[in-house]
């Protein structure tokens, strides 16, 4: 059966994901962008070899990820790539829209949005700023003032947001964010952050990463 048709229902999505581990959800955000670059490419099929040489992980990781969500391939004959990347695809739809917002528009939020116009299925829909007279649209993303979050959140249903802010603004930012309906926050400042049951926390610190490289 199709794991991921079998689970059409919100709370048995949730259900569902919740039995899979973070690590290889993590990873099916690469494996899907990597299997659309052999899509566009023109390539009709692919091992798990490949995947994996892409990726930076096992083919036999690939197989064992792919496995959680259902039959994609046959063994010694590879994927089919078009199937492969509607069944992802079809998995990241289960989930709903991308939006997020951005909170900072000094130079890393600048980074960020630029960024963000890449092929990503997070698409940044509005940028807030404390001192947001001073800054410019990014092209079709509008740089709005703080007081207009919980507004901008309702009308747009925005789930999720990142912060590119100081250090020490975090915590009443994400405050405001919580109350605004905000449910997903990514932040790239390596800081601790309280938040009430039912909000999810990342946290990015490039350097961090790079030390862990090391």
């Amino acid at each position: 059966m199709n794991k991921i048709r079998a689970t059409s229902g919100s709370h048995a999505l949730d259900a569902f994901r919740r039995q899979i581990p973070d690590a290889t959800l993590k990873r099916l955000v690469y494996y899907a962008r990597c299997v659309r670059h052999f899509r566009e490419q023109g390539q009709r099929i692919v091992l798990s070899e490949e995947i994996g040489r892409k990726c930076g992980v096992h083919s036999a990781v690939v197989r064992k990820d792919f496995s959680c969500f259902g039959e994609f391939g046959v063994r010694g004959r590879g994927y089919d790539v078009e199937v492969l990347d509607d069944r992802l695809e079809s998995l990241f739809d289960s989930i709903g829209n991308f939006h997020s917002v951005l909170i900072g528009v000094g130079q890393l939020g600048h980074a960020i949005a630029g960024h963000a116009r890449i092929s990503y299925k997070t698409r940044i829909v509005a940028a807030f700023d404390r001192d947001a007279d001073r800054c410019d649209p990014f092209g079709d993303i509008p740089v709005l003032p703080m007081s207009e979050l919980p507004e901008v959140v309702k009308r747009r249903g925005i789930r999720s947001a990142i912060l590119a802010i100081p250090p020490p603004e975090v915590q009443s930012v994400v405050d405001q964010l919580v109350d605004a309906g905000i449910r997903i926050i990514l932040s790239l400042a390596l800081l601790p952050i309280q938040v009430p049951r039912g909000v999810t926390v990342g946290f990015l610190d490039v350097l961090s990463e790079m030390e862990y490289l090391f």
